[in-house]
């Protein structure tokens, strides 16, 4: 059921009693009114790589979106049945992105990923901080919550776990600088969404969250010295006969750092080696490896932090969908970079572990798309996922 044509415009009201509404205007002066058919969120399919590109480059995207829940009264739709419908929808933006929710099989821009749970990073904080300050003469005097119902967050609980787990200061956190940016992320948050529901975080939660950061922190430190001591190998686009040795360099990094040639930095670094492709855009996003890694000259460890924050991040969603397939977080990001390397990359579980004391491991797959590697042949592409063992 396409329900966008050229005499008729869309607009997504505010959440109604907790659940989202989509109202559509005619020119006629007709008034259509959607909501979910069950749940108090729409079943949204996710945007692919192409969508996200085109949304990044662009000031004002426009986006086509599939909602699979929808119902509408009978009376105003002429159909027999309440629902459910599915409905294509055609979103003008009257600006960027505010943020990319990155969500199971692609991502979704703000509000359309949400899911019971919203992790939120700092860019995302710092985006929704100044679009308060741009757009708050729309909204009514004194009404606080304004934003929050805006966004559609006032029916999904927010979590600063994110803009814990990356700190301030381009390094890992201390326990004490946790406690200290849980503090403040909970300020932020509660300043910028005043009456969202933030996830609460207890001493029991925090330490849970210390602790994940120092099992990653001997990888990670692993990491960060196979970016800088790789970064330089890849800055600069490399003719075709020259990318499998220089694949084999950077596998030989990671060999002697102890790290995998499967994990995501070195899927990163290979993303760069075979992203030698004149027909892609000139934008960043379209250089997955190049988006998220961020290679520059004279590469240092905190930039290695920072994309290792990202990547963190990327596993840490991996994870989350794994353990909690009824209720998989949406992580929303305002770096593009990292928004274009999710989706390119296809996360896919495939096996749950059980180990003692409770604990679980789950083993992902990534799909590896073509626009992760876009300079290869699909026989090439085949190729190097044998390479890597998958």
């Amino acid at each position: 059921m396409a329900l966008m044509d050229k005499d008729t415009e869309a607009q997504t009201a505010l959440p109604t009693q907790g659940m989202h509404v989509i109202r559509f205007e005619g020119v006629d002066g007709r008034s259509v009114e959607i909501e979910p058919h069950e749940g108090r969120g729409f079943d949204v399919e996710p945007l692919g790589f192409v969508d996200l590109v085109r949304a990044a480059e662009t000031k004002n995207p426009t986006l086509e979106v599939v909602i699979a829940n929808g119902r509408a009264p009978t009376a105003a739709t002429g159909l027999e049945l309440d629902g459910p419908l599915t409905a294509t929808l055609t979103l003008s933006n009257n600006g960027p992105v505010v943020a990319y929710g990155l969500v199971e099989g692609g991502w979704l821009p703000m509000p359309w990923a949400h899911k019971r749970i919203a992790w939120v990073d700092r860019n995302v904080v710092i985006n929704l901080e100044k679009l308060k300050e741009e757009v708050e003469h729309d909204f009514r005097p004194g009404d606080r919550a304004w934003l929050t119902k805006w966004l559609g967050m006032d029916v999904d609980e927010v979590s600063p776990i994110l803009f814990v787990l990356e700190g301030a200061v381009r390094r890992p956190p201390t326990d004490f600088e946790m406690r200290a940016e849980l503090g403040r992320a909970v300020k932020v948050l509660q300043k910028t969404l005043p009456d969202a529901r933030i996830q609460s975080v207890g001493s029991k939660q925090r330490r849970a969250l210390h602790l994940m950061a120092l099992d990653y922190a001997e990888f990670r430190s692993r990491a960060m010295r196979v970016l800088v001591k790789a970064i330089p190998l890849v800055m600069s686009p490399v003719k075709a006969e020259r990318r499998l040795a220089l694949e084999r360099q950077v596998f030989e990094v990671a060999r002697q750092e102890g790290v995998k040639v499967g994990s995501l930095p070195i899927l990163a670094l290979l993303s760069c080696i075979y992203d030698a492709n004149p027909a892609l855009s000139a934008h960043q996003t379209a250089r997955p490896g190049r988006a998220v890694l961020k290679p520059i000259e004279g590469y240092s460890m905190a930039d290695a932090y920072n994309a290792m924050a990202d990547l963190y991040f990327v596993e840490l969603l991996v994870n989350a969908h794994a353990l909690f397939p009824q209720m998989p977080p949406v992580l929303y990001t305002g770096d593009a970079g990292l928004a274009s390397f999710w989706t390119a990359l296809q996360p896919m579980t495939t096996t749950m572990a059980h180990l003692p004391r409770g604990r679980v491991r789950p083993t992902v797959t990534f799909g590896l798309s073509g626009n992760l590697f876009p300079a290869l042949s699909q026989d090439e592409l085949i190729a190097l996922k044998q390479r890597l063992g998958q």
